[in-house]
């Protein structure tokens, strides 16, 4: 069994001082027939004031105490804590309150499921609920009485009807009638999730990986079984020893993404697609580093999405050589869906309620500490990592504290660094604007958008080399809005800039494939009038607005037409050129045959726009349809799609043609 003060390869793990810490001791019945639940609360409170203040669900019953008053609720508190679930219950004494202090509540905790508005990922929710389906209870539920500010540690011992099994932080034990769950490491909420669990387990090491399905199903428990001990072995070896004594999979009964402090709560139909755990479940494993095991200080910014989606989401990309892939990826999401719109500095991000939110704190995020890696060097990098993982575990921290840890390990100040990428709002637009032979070597131009980055910028220079090439690379320091040098390379055939992608920018148009997401990132989306415009001006899932026009307006940027017709095809012809070959009602796309039996959704553009085509199958009906559109949302990096029914049927990427940021050198005269 882990130790809680863990000896890491870069110091000992600190952990934060147990004053202002609160304990709870709870005793809990939960009855999921009927949506209701009963709590002795022992407390230690650690303050030797006269009255304290508890949060607590506004349904929960709170029971006398002998020799204490109870005001409930206080309005007189200023304390912020969401006044439509929570209440503010104050408890005094004269003499002083008594430590620890044994506070019973009762009641039922229901609250309904919410749609959240993000449209490409869209989900429902609740803040808290116990019901015969199932039981899931978090900090936001103010199930257990929190004092705001104050971390805490618990031990709960839950009592459930038979069949039932219970999942919290921590680690388990087991007595006639409970399940005991011990947590020692200092949280910022306690959960508690319930169901009629199949349970499963195996060692990694000194950890307990463990699997708790709705169903028994040994395969697939094994499965993430295994991939626990992987992702725990990679981590480990990375960052620091991981914190906690299990990691578990647990199954839950509506679909859902949540990562816990040493578990994760997974939908159902989520945990059994097959991409899941080769790529998201270790994403939720490693914020047991980060967010789950060095907190957020949410007043400053969400730093971890970034860094987490950097370690896992960008890592695993990287090991199978496609890391400039997904990068391009995230430059594409700012440019559509965040650039000059929805935009926001990294201390201004909180969490994901949009594609836009998304493209800033986490694709954004991402890019930010790839770029601080690039300046740095990965054995500095990853010291620097460890680093901070060993200063700041069970801690709140904030972007400063990263960038004092990474400056420490550096030798150098980083602020500036920090300041241009993390508080600044927006970011550059590069442009190379010239690249010619002169005599010794060849000369390249850029300019940049006011104001000005600093940026590290890599240039390929390919050269020839005999019968063969050579690429060389360099790396250019730019400062202010226009760079003028000479690299010193002989014979150059080709310059390209940032071939890797690896600054965060604005794209250039051509940089990368069009995408279906530059459509549903669109501000305003022209749909040309047709028999099926006001069922797809209702279903397309946008954040913008969708007018439908009779004729495009010359300056719009993005356009959609819908149906199939000489007119239509003529309209496409600038936007797709070749791309799309027309053979009578059936479509060839390279070796691949779109007939009229399917769904197609296609974007194309030229320099100025882009345009979105969309030809429904023979005969389908509106609510296929429909349900066809709302699915594109997964696919925004696709240039093409084809549906049999609602099944994906084709999914296409054009090639890039045209690459502004490449120029080929001519011969020098």
């Amino acid at each position: 069994m882990r130790i809680s003060l863990v000896a890491l390869c870069v110091g000992i793990v600190a952990f934060p001082s147990d004053r202002g810490i609160v304990d709870h001791k709870a005793r809990i019945t939960l009855d999921p027939a009927s949506g209701s639940l009963d709590v002795v609360d022992t407390l230690s409170v650690g303050l030797e004031e006269t009255s304290v203040y508890l949060a607590l669900n506004r349904s929960l019953h709170v029971h006398p105490v002998p020799g204490v008053i109870i005001v409930d609720p206080d309005t007189s508190a200023a304390i912020d804590i969401p006044g439509e679930v929570a209440r503010i219950v104050r408890l005094e004494a004269s003499h002083g309150l008594p430590d620890p202090l044994i506070v019973r509540y009762t009641g039922r905790l229901h609250h309904a499921f919410e749609g959240k508005g993000d449209y490409a990922r869209g989900f429902e929710t609740t803040v808290g609920i116990i019901d015969s389906a199932g039981v899931f209870l978090s900090g936001a539920s103010y199930w257990l009485p929190t004092i705001p500010d104050r971390m805490m540690t618990f031990t709960l011992h839950v009592s459930l009807p038979p069949g039932w099994e219970c999942v919290s932080q921590g680690i388990d034990s087991r007595s006639p009638g409970f399940t005991t769950w011990h947590c020692s490491h200092p949280m910022e909420e306690a959960y508690l999730v319930a169901g009629r669990f199949t349970r499963d387990e195996q060692a990694c090491g000194g950890v307990s990986a463990q699997a708790y399905l709705l169903s028994p199903d040994s395969a697939l428990a094994q499965t993430y079984l295994d991939a626990t001990c992987r992702y725990l072995a990679l981590y480990d070896s990375m960052i620091g020893s991981y914190a906690y004594q299990k990691f578990a999979l647990v199954e839950n009964f509506w679909q859902t993404g949540y990562g816990m402090p040493s578990f994760t709560l997974l939908g159902s139909m989520v945990i059994r697609l097959p991409f899941i755990v080769h790529t998201s479940y270790g994403h939720e494993i490693l914020h047991n580093w980060f967010g789950n095991g060095i907190y957020v200080d949410y007043e400053s910014g969400n730093w971890c999405e970034g860094l987490t989606a950097y370690l896992a989401d960008h890592y695993y990309k990287e090991l199978a050589g496609e890391d400039r892939e997904y990068r391009l990826r995230q430059l594409q999401h700012y440019s559509w869906y965040t650039a000059g719109k929805a935009d926001m500095p990294l201390t201004e991000f909180r969490e994901r309620h949009s594609s836009a939110t998304a493209a800033v704190g986490y694709g954004k995020a991402a890019m930010v500490f790839h770029m601080l890696r690039r300046q740095l060097g990965d054995e500095a990098f990853f010291r620097g990592v460890r680093e901070f993982y060993a200063t700041h575990l069970f801690r709140r921290a904030t972007w400063d504290d990263v960038a004092v840890t990474f400056s420490d390990v550096a030798g150098e100040d980083l602020q500036p660094f920090f300041a241009q990428w993390v508080t600044r709002v927006g970011a550059p637009e590069l442009i190379l604007d010239a690249a010619d032979p002169v005599p010794g070597g060849v000369r390249v131009v850029l300019s940049q958008s006011e104001p000005a980055y600093i940026m590290r910028i890599p240039v390929a220079v390919t050269i020839a080399a005999g019968d063969s090439h050579q690429v060389r690379d360099f790396r250019l320091t730019m400062t202010g809005t226009r760079l003028d040098t000479v690299l010193p390379v002989q014979a150059a055939q080709q310059v390209v800039i940032d071939p890797a992608m690896d600054i965060f920018r604005i794209l250039q148009p051509g940089e990368g494939p069009p995408g279906i997401g530059r459509i549903l990132g669109a501000d305003t989306l022209q749909l040309l009038s047709s028999p099926l415009d006001s069922m797809i001006a209702a279903c397309w899932p946008t954040e913008g607005s969708v007018q439908i026009v009779d004729s495009f307006d010359p300056e719009a940027r993005s356009l959609m037409v819908a149906g199939d017709s000489p007119a239509i095809r003529a309209l496409l012809a600038p936007f797709f050129g070749d791309l799309i070959e027309f053979a009578g009602d059936t479509l060839a796309i390279d070796a691949d045959c779109v007939t009229p039996d399917q769904t197609l959704i296609a974007v194309g553009e030229t320099e100025d726009a882009a345009m979105s085509w969309i030809r429904p199958a023979a005969g389908i009906d509106e609510a296929t349809l429909a349900a066809v559109l709302t699915k594109v949302v997964h696919y925004g990096s696709s240039s093409l799609l084809t549906f049999g029914g609602t099944r994906t049927m084709l999914k296409k990427t054009w090639p890039v043609r045209d690459n502004p940021m490449m120029i080929r050198v001519s011969a020098a005269e």
